[in-house]
């Protein structure tokens, strides 16, 4: 069997409560042929101790620290070092679910070498390890234009891409760097030459685990849903994705939409955001829009309206999680 190299990058700033659990889910691998790269933003903590106490007992790690302007940047820079074959972004916070994820890769690359993104799922827990009820899916290729209207979702911690495709259609955009990583799979998916369904495969298996914490990126959900309009507006403008116009469009709208009733719901206004509106339309933001964005600046107001947003964080907890040992933290009992 052919033994691509994975590339697994890790941008980290003061993840020292967590990191190591995600260092050691890759050491643990069943299947040897990856690299790992630290790319770590200057951390305060603890996380530059644990880091190179790795790197020096493992050749296959790489840990470098230095100031970053944050995800996409920190993201950027790893990739340029990269050796491998396939990539995979890892999260400094979260971690691999068990020991044969990188053979699973490597089999499916095998069997079916045209593929250039493989994912799998991801269940969410919390930092004490319990897990949270979360959808999993189905075994089968992906549709590029459901990635590009998120009917199909890729998680990042279980997510891995071709590098030499990357390098076609440009690095991660750190205008978005809140969802840059998002950005990353809809523009793999969808920028010329676009992808075949033949090319993107999604396994039913829990690839990676995420934990849910309170100083993670995405706890603030305005820069979130902020970030996700500007990038549809990104797209809409990028000729190189060649969707129906239309669709760029309307898509656009949803998302500039659910930003909108979210900083709504918090009583935020957002000349950002009204400059994207613009963009989109052409056309400044309506009237009814205006007002009931100055009306919801009112607290008293603000509770009578009703605002329809996703979340993207699960809120219910399930059972105790039992994972593999190199979590060193997880209650055994």
């Amino acid at each position: 069997m052919n033994s691509p190299l994975i590339s697994v990058i890790v941008p980290s700033y003061n993840q020292g409560d967590f990191i190591e659990n995600t260092i050691l889910s890759v050491i643990g691998q069943s299947y040897a042929n990856w690299e790992l790269i630290i790319q770590d933003g200057n951390s305060k903590d603890n996380t530059k101790t644990i880091c190179k106490k790795y790197a020096l007992s493992d050749s296959r790690i790489t840990f470098i620290s230095e100031p970053d302007n944050g995800f996409a940047d920190a993201v950027n820079k790893a990739i340029t070092k990269c050796k491998g074959t396939f990539c995979a972004i890892q999260s400094s916070d979260d971690f691999y679910s068990n020991a044969s994820v990188f053979q699973d890769v490597a089999e499916l690359y095998n069997q079916h070498p045209e593929l250039k993104i493989i994912t799998g799922s991801c269940q969410h827990i919390s930092s004490d390890f319990m897990l949270y009820h979360n959808q999993t899916y189905k075994a089968g290729y992906l549709i590029p234009l459901d990635i590009f209207t998120l009917k199909s979702q890729l998680a990042q911690g279980s997510t891995f891409f071709l590098k030499d495709r990357v390098i076609e259609i440009g690095l991660l955009d750190p205008t978005v760097d809140m969802v840059a990583d998002t950005d990353l799979w809809i523009r793999m998916a969808v920028t010329e030459p676009l992808l075949k369904k033949e090319n993107i495969y999604q396994t039913d298996k829990i690839w990676s685990y995420a934990t849910v914490h309170l100083n993670q990126r995405n706890s603030n959900q305005a820069p979130f849903y902020f970030g996700r309009a500007l990038m549809s507006v990104n797209h809409l403008l990028n000729e190189k994705i060649k969707l129906d116009k239309d669709i760029k469009k309307q898509w656009a709208l949803r998302l500039f939409n659910d930003a909108f009733e979210l900083f709504s719901s918090q009583g935020k206004q957002s000349k950002e955001l009204e400059s994207l509106y613009f963009k989109i339309t052409n056309s400044k933001l309506p009237g009814r829009k205006k007002l009931k964005s100055m009306l919801s600046k009112n607290s008293f107001i603000r509770k009578k309206l009703r605002y329809h947003f996703s979340k993207v964080i699960p809120v219910t907890n399930g059972p105790k999680l039992h994972i593999d040992n190199w979590t060193k933290n997880i209650d055994r009992n």
